[in-house]
């Protein structure tokens, strides 16, 4: 069920509708309690969760119509069919309902329907099947959108066929960045532009608040209340303006992190606009300062930029790197600065280096150690679990994980 909520969610996020983190957090709360037992309780649920204007009333009830039956409420099992032309198969269905137009699908949607999960395929063709056509509103434009945004979804998601591989689906925003080869590249820098733009946007509302606290917050106030019946006990009002935040990057580009490098530089540089300076670094030996130039630079010249530094490819000496730092960072120094460490903690001299990030710890308000290497396998290697007693690390090894770092570091 969780997974048809979260589905339908992001379907109203293409039809328009604005829904937050927040709002599904509250939905799902709700749904919990409520335990709706048919639709028309579970369609209440959603409308008092997640629609926030009445004008879209009308609209939100024809997508809810279309996507959830009653039978959603019961365990469904798919068969797990092959569809040989599922285009051909969407318009074979639409006349079977009795719609008479098809839809015309171009190349590219054609790529993406072929690729659906057969689950995710098998349930958007019996919701065509369960579709009844409106006598008095041409109902045909609402189906197509319906549909397309379905595909739009999955082609965003970037979870197309891997070439060679019998099929098998790589979703470019979960997998392993070390995984990509330079053929995903202009994929995953349109996935890493749309995910910073999100988090752009976030950041710019936010920086909007008023900085009095005169205001009642009113959709927050309402969600802090859930838990008394909608009585407003706890009231919630308009944070002060936030400053943009400043962040440091020192990025290790030795031999086993720097394919990972051009990745963080790309969602750092997207996110820039929303953040008040940046100072970047690069290190393998030793410390080198990265001149910020040409923010729109692609993956490529970020990987030919990174193959020009001193540094590339070389042994990594963590310890070294971050006495420079900290040497250049004297005059520096700010406690509302945010410090970011890419790598991968494969160093010389660790105890050093453990006692020259304990300086750092004490000094600055905010550390993180973004690892690629998976968290789980931090507690079989000793020295990782010793750095991770010492530091935030976070795992930290694709689109996803980026996306959630900066996440964290614009709220």
């Amino acid at each position: 069920m969780l997974k048809n909520v979260l589905f339908f969610v992001d379907l109203l996020r293409i039809q328009g509708f604005s829904i937050s983190t927040g709002e599904i957090e509250d939905l799902l709360k709700a749904l919990a309690l409520v335990n709706p037992q048919n639709n028309s309780e579970l369609k209440a649920v959603f409308q008092a969760t997640l629609l926030k204007s009445s004008g879209l009333k009308d609209s939100f009830g024809e997508i809810f119509d279309f996507y959830f039956t009653d039978d959603f409420l019961k365990p469904v099992h798919h068969p797990r069919q092959k569809w040989e032309d599922k285009a051909h198969k969407v318009n074979q269905a639409l006349k079977q309902v009795g719609i008479y137009r098809e839809i015309e699908f171009n190349n590219k949607e054609k790529e993406v329907l072929n690729s659906l999960p057969p689950e995710v395929f098998q349930k958007l063709y019996e919701k065509i099947k369960q579709f009844y056509p409106n006598q008095i509103v041409d109902s045909f434009p609402l189906l197509e959108k319906t549909i397309k945004g379905v595909l739009k979804y999955y082609q965003e998601r970037m979870v197309l066929p891997e070439a060679g591989v019998g099929g098998r689906r790589k979703d470019l925003f979960t997998a392993n960045l070390k995984d990509l080869s330079e053929r995903d590249y202009e994929r995953v820098e349109k996935l890493i532009k749309r995910y910073a733009g999100r988090l752009n946007a976030k950041a710019s509302r936010r920086l909007k608040e008023t900085r009095r606290k005169k205001y009642i917050n009113l959709r927050k106030t309402i969600r802090a209340n859930l838990s008394h019946g909608g009585v407003l006990f706890n009231l919630k009002y308009r944070e002060k303006k936030k400053n943009k935040p400043q962040i440091t990057l020192l990025i290790d580009v030795s031999a086993s992190m720097a394919i990972y490098a051009k990745f963080a530089l790309s969602f750092l540089f997207a996110v820039a606009r929303s953040l008040k300076k940046i100072e970047l670094y690069l290190f393998a030996e030793d410390l080198e300062v990265l001149p910020l130039k040409n923010y729109n630079k692609s993956l490529l010249d970020l990987k030919r930029l990174i193959e020009d530094s001193q540094q590339w490819g070389r042994g990594t000496n963590l310890n070294q790197a971050l006495k420079s730092y900290l040497n250049i960072a004297k005059t520096r120094r700010s406690f509302r600065q945010t410090l970011l460490i890419f790598s991968d903690g494969k160093t010389v001299q660790f105890a050093e280096t453990l006692e020259e990030l304990k300086k750092i710890c004490r000094q600055y308000q905010d550390v993180k150690f973004l690892n690629p290497v998976p968290a789980k396998k931090w507690q079989e290697d000793t020295l990782l679990k010793k750095l991770a007693q010492e530091v935030s690390m976070i795992e930290t090894n694709s689109v996803e994980h980026l996306q959630a770092v900066f996440s964290k570091i614009l709220s």
